[in-house]
């Protein structure tokens, strides 16, 4: 009797030894290199853009869905379509009209997928009086 109690009991140890063991080599297993979810060239991160505006198209790659959003200082002024997507090769459309503004402004085009973020940011010269006009009275008149 004590012999079939000796075996259970080692059966019993076998088995817990090899749950331990699976469990240590699934811990164990090596972590992979987190991927890219967008990847944008770095020549479109940043765009200088003249008083008179610009449509501007900014082309992206996205390994998820993401979104895309305007910061507040130009949601006024700064419009996007689309603002959301699905993976693959993705573009933006970015409409920056005339700055008639007597300062430059600046804004910021937020893309996001999962925990990632990336800042595209657009600045555009103030409004300037062009040489040889004397502003606004050397404007042409119109006969009504």
């Amino acid at each position: 009797m004590n012999t079939v109690k000796l075996k259970k009991l080692q059966s019993a140890t076998t088995r817990l030894m090899m749950a331990i063991t699976l469990f240590l080599l699934c811990a164990c297993e090596k972590e992979e290199e987190k991927e890219f979810i967008i990847q944008i060239p770095e020549t479109e991160t940043s765009w200088n853009v003249g008083q008179k505006g610009e449509n501007i198209t900014i082309h992206f790659t996205a390994s998820a869905a993401w979104t895309a959003e305007i910061t507040t200082e130009a949601t006024a002024w700064m419009k996007i379509s689309p603002n959301k997507g699905n993976a693959g090769t993705c573009t933006i459309q970015v409409k920056i009209p005339e700055n008639m503004e007597g300062e430059p402004r600046t804004g910021r085009l937020i893309l996001r997928s999962n925990e990632e973020a990336h800042t595209i940011t657009f600045f555009q010269e103030k409004w300037k009086l062009q040489t040889g006009s004397e502003g606004i009275d050397d404007m042409p008149i119109e006969q009504w």
